[in-house]
């Protein structure tokens, strides 16, 4: 877990701190947790135009770069680049984070990168932004891209915002007097909305590949796309489509069925969560209709 002490409403600190301790694991059923947490870590670092005020705290689960957006008027991204030091003691050493970006909206309180690093919420007070990261692209190459209102109700202070954690939808709070947590689950959890519908079948390459504890972003799950077309060969409307999506070892046994389910024509993406199974070459088939293809994939851990 990381936590940011880098509000400084009047820009007055030319240094700030972010703390990383490890999670508490804590009961399915939680109850109120009292305890000392040991082998507190921290960063200390300063910005390199001025001391600034910011609320926002991101990590890129891809390349754990972590990432801070200021709250002033003119709202500037700015990086630490992984691989960073946190010390386990009070230190002398201060790290300088690089500026990346400004932009035209301003006063951000809050901010988060989804698990698989596809997609990003930016929250100011009355509004909320969406943006999706295309394979290969950077954060500040995502977040120089058009601006996306998504729902959400306006909260007294509301000033936290995070995705779940199966990417179901997102959540907000408020820092009032009696907040109430809201969630906003997508209104489908597996097709992206285009203007297009796609004219073929097809398979993406998993992103990203390799996936596994042993690479920078040490996510052992990874995303798989996929499209059915929305007429058959004879140029008429196709209503659905049987859809099976599945995952093989090297000797070919099943060990995962994602998708087995009738689907209308669209551009589909799923998780393969692969965090019980050893490291290896896999591959994952898809049979919708009478389209089959087959990728491989590796996962190390």
């Amino acid at each position: 877990m990381y936590i940011a002490d880098i509000g400084d409403n009047s820009s007055q600190y030319e240094v700030k701190y972010i703390y990383r301790i490890i999670e508490p694991v804590l009961p399915d059923i939680q109850t109120p947790v009292d305890t000392v947490i040991y082998d507190v870590e921290r960063l200390v670092f300063q910005y390199p135009d001025g001391n600034r005020n910011a609320e926002a705290l991101m990590i890129d689960p891809l390349t754990l770069d972590i990432y801070i957006i200021s709250k002033e008027i003119t709202t500037k991204l700015y990086r630490a680049a992984y691989p960073y030091t946190f010390y386990s003691a009070p230190t002398l050493n201060v790290d300088t984070l690089e500026v990346l970006n400004s932009f035209t909206f301003s006063t951000v309180v809050a901010s988060d990168i989804s698990s698989d690093g596809r997609e990003i919420l930016i929250k100011k007070y009355n509004v909320l932004y969406y943006w999706y990261r295309n394979e290969g692209e950077s954060i500040e190459e995502t977040l120089s891209k058009d601006l996306t209102k998504v729902p959400y109700i306006v909260e007294p202070q509301g000033e936290a915002v995070c995705w779940a954690s199966d990417l179901s939808g997102y959540y907000t709070l408020s820092e009032s007097s009696h907040p109430h947590l809201y969630f906003y689950p997508r209104i489908s959890t597996d097709v992206k909305s285009e203007n297009n519908l796609p004219s073929v079948f097809s398979l993406e390459q998993n992103y990203p590949n390799p996936f596994g504890k042993a690479i920078p972003s040490g996510n052992p799950s990874t995303t798989i796309k996929y499209s059915i077309p929305a007429a058959v060969g004879d140029g008429h409307a196709r209503s659905s489509t049987c859809v099976t999506l599945k995952i093989y070892d090297i000797l070919g046994q099943d060990v995962a069925t994602l998708v087995n389910k009738q689907q209308q024509p669209g551009n589909y993406e799923v998780q393969f969560d692969a965090n019980n199974l050893p490291s290896g070459i896999y591959f994952y088939k898809i049979n919708a209709g009478s389209f089959s293809t087959t990728r491989k994939m590796m996962l190390l851990k």
